[in-house]
């Protein structure tokens, strides 16, 4: 569970990768990773809290580091 304005993903993959973000179950962005960088999962201009579950369809997909903006 996490508390944040905003929610970001570094990782990369060599082939595109497909990413479904779920935020306390419900689809909330989908995103194709497709080079090694940061990607923004989730931002509001208000709080988020709750379970953030990420699901990936793709082949060597790799996630380095999540990083959380505007925690409380």
């Amino acid at each position: 569970k996490f508390e944040a304005i905003e929610v970001n993903l570094v990782a990369s993959s060599p082939e595109t990768a497909s990413l479904k973000i779920k935020l306390n179950g419900r689809s909330v962005n989908e995103i194709e990773v497709h080079e090694p960088k940061m990607y923004n999962l989730l931002k509001s201009e208000e709080l988020i809290q709750g379970e953030l579950k990420v699901f990936v369809k793709g082949k060597e997909f790799k996630a380095y580091a999540f990083t959380f903006g505007g925690c409380v």
